[in-house]
């Protein structure tokens, strides 16, 4: 018969039941995976792996400083209360850092302080995770010669996105905000948000210019609800490919998946504030336009 396992780590067996053979220190996965730079916050548990002799306390701290803060700074466990998870709140700090880029780190357990020699010095840390900007970026690409039925389907969009030159450095993955089929979907139903596939919006999501400058905020189901926004994506006043009607529900790209130059697809307009931002009309895909992209 297998070893039981805690948190994934086979426990040996002993006489009294009470000790593995082997002290550690167990650590949970994050409830998560990452912070926000907004002062949000993620969580883990730790226990010991074996009831100590002694009292044993564990330290601990950032592998990157300046990142966030942890809370409770130290864990005390007992011979009592040795396999009781003690929850760690982890908060996100604001680094100040370019607009959009994230750090990557881990939280350090240890070294234990105990008078029981098999419950000192003991090492342990969490998976990595990430502390994030709160905010995620949207541009129109500064290329304008995209023609809609030769984007090379969502694949391709995504692809062109990540290729602009606006793009700002060190930011991560981009998608295109277009729909097409069963390929990327916003909504079935009007303004619902309902049935997506491969959508590019998080829910209750602060989107920003490269610049900072707000443009909105998503509602619970990954859409917006026009209204106007709080600033225009763009500022050309260009067509956008969209494939969206005004209510998010999929119009229609150019093609079964943007690869036909002699249909008529949706386009948006850049610097519009109001729902011409998805739906600005239909247009020969032979057109030239550009492409609204979101970060990941």
């Amino acid at each position: 018969m297998s070893p039981p396992c805690v948190n994934g780590i086979a426990r040996q067996g002993n006489t009294n039941n009470q000790e593995d053979s082997v002290q550690g220190i167990l650590v949970s996965s994050f409830s998560k995976g990452f912070t926000t730079k907004n002062s949000g916050t993620d969580t883990f548990t730790v226990q010991l792996r074996r009831a100590p002799k002694e009292t044993v306390t564990i330290p601990l701290v950032a592998s990157v400083s300046g990142q966030v803060t942890i809370s409770p700074s130290s864990l005390s466990f007992s011979p009592s209360n040795w396999n009781i998870p003690q929850t760690v709140t982890v908060t996100g700090l604001d680094d100040l850092a370019a607009l959009g880029t994230f750090v990557s780190l881990v939280i350090n357990l240890g070294p234990s302080q105990s008078q029981d020699s098999g419950s000192a010095s003991l090492l342990a840390s969490t998976q990595t995770f990430a502390n994030r900007d709160f905010r995620r970026i949207i541009f129109s690409t500064t290329t304008n010669t995209l023609q809609g039925g030769a984007l090379g389907g969502v694949t391709g969009a995504d692809s062109l996105c990540n290729s602009d030159s606006g793009k700002p450095a060190n930011t991560g993955i981009y998608q295109a905000m277009i729909a097409t089929g069963s390929i990327r979907r916003a909504s079935v139903t009007a303004n619902l948000g309902d049935g997506q596939i491969d959508w590019v919006f998080l829910p209750n999501q602060l989107y920003v210019r490269p610049s900072g400058l707000t443009v909105l905020t998503t509602n619970a189901n990954s859409i917006f609800i026009f209204g106007t926004l709080t600033n225009s994506i763009g500022t050309t006043g260009d067509l956008t490919w969209t494939g969206l009607n005004a209510d998010w529900t999929t119009a229609g790209g150019c093609g079964a998946d943007w690869n036909n130059t002699s249909v008529f697809g949706r386009y948006g307009v850049d610097n519009g504030t109001g729902l011409t931002v998805l739906n600005g009309g239909n247009i020969i895909c032979s057109s030239q336009g550009r492409l609204v992209c979101v970060q990941q």
